[in-house]
C-alpha cells in the first residue's frame, strides 16, 4: 500500500516585491448580462470599421467621444460602466465614469475616483496623466484640453463642455474655452463670454488675456500673448495677430516675445521686430531663440535605472533657466514603451511582458532657444514580476512514521484561488524555497505540494496571494 505524507506543517508564504494591485470588488455578469444586445451592436460595429480605423487624438475621453481607436486599431468602448476592447470584455472593470487614450495609453477612472492604466493584458493601478495646470491664457481651440488649478480637466466635444467627462452645465455652439486667472471661460458662436463659477456659466466680458512670458518662442509655445492682451499666432509660416494677418510675412519659422516687443525671423535668417503696425528690420532679440545674450539653462535628476513589467515609470528632470526664454525638452533613444513630454521633460511609460531588457544610452536635453544642456546618458533595465515562495519541508507521514522517499515539490499557482491551472515540478526533496518567474501585472495564489519518488502526492498547502503590478 502506498503511504500518504503530510501536510506541510509550516503554512506557506511569499515574499513581498510590489505594492497592491488596483482595489475594488464585484463583478461584470450583472452589466454584462443587461447589455449583451447592446455588445452585439459594438462588435458588428467593431468589425466594420476597425481595419480603416484612424488613432483618436491623444486626450480623446469617454464621454464625450463614443468611441477609442488606439495606435493599434484596436477600437474602445464604454457600456453600462464597463470597457470593452473590439467588442469583448477589457479585463475586469466596474462603474467606469472616463476613458481616456494619452499619449497612447489608454486609462480608466472609475466613480470613486479611482484611475488605471491599460497594460496590454489587464489593468494596473495608475493616476490621472492629464493633472498638469494649464498656464494662464490657455484656449481650446489651440490646445486638445484644459486643466485647472483644482485639477478638473475641461474639454469641448460637438460645441458642448465637459469637466472630467461630465456636462458642465449648459452649453451650445461653444468655439472658445479659455483659462486665465485661474477661472474658466467660454465664448459661443454669437461671441457671447461666460464664466464658470464652480457650478454654472454667468454673463461675462473676454477676459483679459495673461501676457506670455519674455522669451516665449514659437514653435515650442502654441501662441504668444503681448502686453497689450493681443494673442499672436503662426500658420503656414504667415503670422497673424488676433486672427487677422500681421503685415507681411513670409517662410516665417520663429516668432519670439522678448521685453514686450515680439519678433520674427524668416528661412533666410532674416529678423523683423514689429513696430505696432509694420515689421522693421532688426536684430536677433536677447533671450528669445537665436539671441546673443543668453544663459544656458541647466538640468539635474537621479533617474532611475530600474522598473518591473507591468510597473509604471516615471522620471522627471529638475531645471533652471536664468537666461529666460520658454524651455523645450527632447530625448534621444527613448524606450519603446514609454512617452515623453517636450513640455517638462517627464519619462513615464510602463512595459509589457514582451519589452524586458536594458535600453541603454537615454540622454535627455533641455533648450531654452539660445543654449542647452543635457542629462549624463542613462540606462533602464526592464525585468519582469517574480514571488519567492518559502516553505518547511514535511518530516513526517500521515501514520506518524518518518518520510524516506520524499522525492521533490510541486508548485501550483493561477490567477484564481480555485484554478490553479499553472505548475511547476521541483525535484529536490531538500529545496525549501523557489523563485516564481515571468509574472505579469495581477494577482497570484500559490500552493505547494510534496511527492514521493512513487508518485505519491501530498494535498496542498494553503494557496498564499501575491499581486503583481
Amino acid at each position: 500500500m502506498r503511504k500518504a505524507i503530510t501536510v506541510f506543517k509550516a503554512a506557506l508564504s511569499v515574499s513581498f516585491f510590489v505594492i497592491a494591485a488596483c482595489s475594488g470588488a464585484g463583478s461584470n455578469s450583472s452589466s454584462v448580462a443587461s447589455t449583451v444586445a447592446s455588445l452585439a451592436s459594438v462588435k458588428s460595429a467593431v468589425s466594420a470599421t476597425q481595419s480603416s480605423a484612424k488613432a483618436s487624438l491623444s486626450g480623446t475621453t469617454i464621454p464625450s467621444a463614443a468611441q477609442i481607436t488606439d495606435a493599434g486599431a484596436n477600437v474602445w468602448t464604454v457600456i453600462a460602466g464597463v470597457i470593452y476592447e473590439n467588442g469583448s470584455l477589457a479585463g475586469y472593470s466596474n462603474e467606469v465614469a472616463l476613458l481616456l487614450y494619452d499619449k497612447k495609453v489608454i486609462y480608466q477612472e472609475n466613480t470613486a475616483g479611482g484611475w488605471w492604466s491599460w497594460n496590454g493584458s489587464t489593468w494596473i493601478a495608475s493616476s490621472d496623466p492629464r493633472k498638469r495646470v494649464s498656464p494662464d491664457g490657455s484656449t481650446i481651440p489651440g490646445e486638445p484640453q484644459i486643466t485647472d488649478a483644482s485639477d478638473n480637466v475641461w474639454v469641448v466635444s460637438g460645441g458642448v463642455i465637459y469637466a472630467n467627462g461630465v456636462l458642465a452645465g449648459y452649453s451650445n455652439e461653444v468655439v472658445q474655452l479659455a483659462y486665465d486667472g485661474e477661472l474658466i471661460y467660454q465664448e459661443n458662436a454669437a461671441g457671447g463670454w461666460w464664466s464658470w463659477n464652480g457650478s454654472t456659466w454667468v454673463a461675462s466680458s473676454e477676459p483679459p488675456r495673461t501676457p506670455s512670458p519674455s522669451g516665449t518662442v514659437i514653435t515650442s509655445a502654441g501662441q504668444i500673448t503681448d502686453a497689450s492682451d493681443n494673442l499672436w499666432t503662426v500658420s503656414g509660416g504667415v503670422i497673424y495677430e488676433n486672427g487677422a494677418l500681421a503685415g507681411y510675412s513670409n517662410a516665417v519659422v520663429r516668432l519670439v516675445y522678448d521685453n514686450s516687443v515680439v519678433y520674427q525671423e524668416n528661412s533666410a535668417g532674416g529678423w523683423w521686430s514689429w513696430t505696432g503696425g509694420t515689421w522693421v528690420s532688426s536684430s536677433a532679440p536677447v533671450n528669445g531663440s537665436g539671441g546673443t545674450g543668453g544663459t544656458a539653462p541647466t538640468i539635474a535628476g537621479g533617474p532611475v535605472t530600474t522598473d518591473l513589467v507591468g510597473e509604471a515609470y516615471s522620471f522627471l528632470p529638475t531645471t533652471t533657466n536664468a537666461g529666460g526664454g520658454t524651455l523645450s525638452f527632447s530625448i534621444q533613444n527613448m524606450p519603446a514603451w514609454a512617452s515623453f513630454s517636450t513640455e517638462t521633460g517627464e519619462l513615464t511609460g510602463t512595459p509589457s511582458n514582451s519589452q524586458t531588457g536594458t535600453y541603454a544610452g537615454i540622454v535627455i536635453s533641455v533648450s531654452n532657444g539660445s543654449a542647452s544642456a543635457s542629462l549624463t546618458a542613462f540606462s533602464i533595465t526592464v525585468t519582469t514580476g517574480s514571488a519567492t515562495l518559502t516553505w518547511v519541508a514535511p518530516s513526517e507521514n500521515t501514520n506518524g512514521t518518518p518520510i524516506t522517499d520524499l522525492a521533490g515539490y510541486k508548485i501550483s499557482y493561477g490567477t484564481s484561488p480555485g484554478s490553479l491551472t499553472q505548475t511547476i515540478q521541483v525535484a529536490n526533496p531538500s529545496a525549501t524555497s523557489y523563485i516564481v518567474g515571468n509574472l505579469g501585472s495581477g494577482t497570484y495564489y500559490f500552493s505547494v505540494a510534496a511527492y514521493t519518488s512513487d508518485g505519491m502526492i501530498s494535498a496542498q498547502s494553503a494557496a498564499a496571494e501575491k499581486t503583481v503590478l
